[in-house]
């Protein structure tokens, strides 16, 4: 398996943790260091690796049985850690890197913006309860909205660390899934369905390669 948008280690971790034999990269530096220190903390001697999706196929061309693209990290394509908007352009290398990646028969677990979300209207907030965190006093805002002349999602992130304020914001793609099965169906990847998850909070899709 690899896992191409590993972040921080949520969830698969806990997989390596049960032998499962797991590839882990991803396209933030900041992201890998928080990955480290989570799988040092667990004892799980596992090191990530720093590639760009659109570099994938050169390094893995052919070689798992299962590419996971996991925390609608998609849709960022080309915005996480820079101060751009998507385009679906990046998206399409994306996938194509990911077909490349399997071998024959291949499955692509990829998820994404739900209906409900991209169907709204109003901005999706989300408070966090205040928890500390290192001794200091953490809190979390999380904004959402549409810009939909311009096709694109605006993320704005709140924190306050004992009572000190910052903000971030970052943009994505208004993905629908009609064109995320689109793109799939044009990469190449057939047998493409959209997987209900009990408690998932995102749309999940899995497509193959032919055999």
């Amino acid at each position: 398996i690899l896992d191409c948008s590993c972040g921080s280690g949520f969830a698969i971790l806990e997989l390596i943790k049960r032998r499962y034999d797991i590839t882990c990269s991803d396209g933030s530096q900041d992201m890998l260091h928080l990955f480290e220190q989570r799988a040092n903390a667990m004892g799980l001697p596992v090191k990530p690796e720093l590639i760009q999706w659109a570099d994938l196929a050169s390094s893995f061309a052919n070689s798992f049985d299962v590419v996971m693209c996991r925390g609608s990290s998609l849709i960022y394509a080309s915005s996480w850690d820079r101060n751009s908007v998507d385009n679906l352009e990046e998206i399409v290398v994306a996938l194509q890197n990911f077909y490349s990646c399997l071998k024959p028969g291949g499955v692509l677990y990829v998820d994404t913006t739900s209906a409900k979300d991209l169907e709204a209207t109003n901005p999706i907030v989300e408070t966090y309860p205040e928890k500390t965190i290192n001794g200091q006093m953490v809190s979390v805002v999380e904004e959402v909205s549409t810009n939909r002349d311009a096709d694109t999602r605006i993320w704005k992130v709140s924190v306050s660390v004992d009572g000190e304020e910052y903000q971030l914001e970052r943009n994505s793609c208004h993905l629908s899934h009609e064109q995320l099965i689109a793109m799939l169906q044009e990469v190449g990847f057939t047998n493409i369905q959209k997987i209900d998850i009990e408690g998932e909070r995102y749309a999940v899709f899995t497509a193959n390669t032919p055999e």
